[in-house]
């Protein structure tokens, strides 16, 4: 789904209301829950209208830092579910300074502001990523344009997107440095560097060499370029596309991800290019790198 009309506007028929207030923050044994509105509260009375987000920053295990963005909770939720395998033992460090609180995750940590929305996530005190203003964003669709979606679906065949009545959305938008690249989101024949891309991790008979495919993986890598030392950046998302989860109105809308540090990247890298240009002398440098990453992100994204 796209919502924007250009960088400045959105698109006719949606209110899109970004995070712009850490309002509420709880902090327990091993997360963050901040409750974010999306208007800046100067007073009581500023707390009677406008939509907001309950945002979770949870960690069980060392350099992995799970989000969960909710709208709506308490409803029916059937979306789909992928099971996490987390070490209960491990306990983060919880920093609650006077304007940020912090979640340190072994040497990652994310960074949240008590004020203005602005959340950032670090490795050894390096900047990966992050969001501010117009990054977190829950999006309301009108009924002119959930019923002419409908209406479009009358004639459709039993292989067609599911009808979805549900006119919420939920939107995340993260970062990217110069020289930053997207791979992933399991079996495509597009380009091998999503940047720039559409992608929709929905399964489809479409046959090959399409913007469809059979076996959608919801799993994304942002490796770092090469001259970084050591560094990964993974980040999954369950995306909660309308098409995909036909619900009540006011069901649950989540959106989950984790930001996954992985501190020997380099160093696995590095071995596999050395295997494979054994196995492969006519290869050029480029070529291996492009060839170790994807049989980095197949491994890591199968277990």
């Amino acid at each position: 789904m796209k919502f924007a009309d250009g960088f400045w506007l959105n698109q006719k028929g949606y209110d899109v209301n970004y995070a712009s207030q850490a309002y509420e923050i709880k902090t327990g044994k091993n997360f963050i829950n901040v409750l974010a509105t999306t208007n800046y509260i100067q007073n009581r009375g500023m707390t009677l209208g406008g939509p907001v987000l309950d945002i979770t920053y949870s960690c069980t295990q060392k350099d992995v830092i799970k989000v969960s963005v909710n709208h709506y909770m308490g409803t029916l939720d059937n979306a789909p579910k992928f099971e996490l395998y987390e070490d209960q033992g491990f306990t983060p460090e919880i920093v609650d300074g006077d304007d940020f609180v912090e979640l340190v995750a072994g040497d990652t940590k994310v960074h949240i502001s008590k004020y203005s929305w602005n959340v950032q996530f670090y490795y050894k005190d390096k900047k990966l990523t992050g969001g501010a203003w117009r990054a977190t964003t829950v999006v309301n669709e009108s009924q002119f344009k959930v019923s002419s979606r409908l209406n479009a679906t009358q004639d459709d065949t039993f292989w067609s997107y599911p009808r979805d009545k549900r006119n919420f959305y939920l939107r995340e938008q993260l970062t990217l440095s110069v020289g930053e690249c997207i791979y992933g989101f399991g079996e495509k024949f597009t380009t091998f560097v999503k940047n720039g891309q559409n992608v929709e991790t929905w399964n489809a008979d479409g046959g090959t060499c399409c913007d469809q495919s059979y076996k959608s993986i919801p799993f994304q890598r942002f490796p770092l370029p090469f001259r970084a030392k050591s560094l990964n950046t993974s980040l999954s998302a369950v995306q909660t596309s309308k098409k995909l989860f036909p619900t009540t109105q006011h069901s649950q809308v989540s959106l989950h991800f984790l930001l996954l540090i992985h501190s020997d990247f380099g160093s696995q890298l590095r071995s596999q290019q050395s295997t494979m240009k054994k196995q492969l002398p006519h290869l050029s440098t480029v070529w291996l790198k492009e060839i170790s990453l994807f049989r980095y992100s197949i491994l890591t994204a199968s277990g």
